[in-house]
């Protein structure tokens, strides 16, 4: 997972951040994302169907794969390139707590962990700057 950033969630008790990479990797090295300037964010409802599309406009990138590492180090990706970036995004699960996770447009879906396993969803909120 060297060279790449992935969205996911902290668990309170334990301080131990879970992301999803085909399961529920947990990690206990980990930066989280912060608003010291006070932007103005909102959760925005998305995935399939939505009125705002899988990835609303102005969507926080919460994360990049390896094949996009180039591009985003050297802040020219070309458009195709964009699938392989990934954004904040929540959903409800099962047991009706909120997981956070990553986006991947390309595949319109929300990935998070859960449970020791990696879940997606089509419903699910992202992460969008207001202005």
């Amino acid at each position: 997972m060297e060279n790449q950033a992935f969205s996911g969630y902290v668990d309170s008790e334990t301080g131990i951040c879970h992301t999803a990479w085909d399961k529920d990797v947990q990690v206990k090295e980990y930066q989280i994302l912060t608003n010291p300037c006070g932007m103005k964010l909102s959760w925005e409802k998305a995935g399939k169907g939505s009125k705002l599309g899988v990835v609303p406009p102005c969507s926080v990138v919460g994360g990049f794969e390896a094949t996009a590492y180039q591009y985003v180090i050297s802040g020219q990706a070309p458009y195709g390139d964009r699938a392989s970036l990934s954004y904040v995004g929540r959903t409800k699960a099962s047991d009706g707590k909120l997981y956070g996770g990553k986006v991947h447009a390309v595949d319109e879906k929300l990935y998070y962990p859960y449970k020791g396993e990696q879940e997606t969803s089509t419903e699910y909120e992202v992460l969008v700057l207001k202005y």
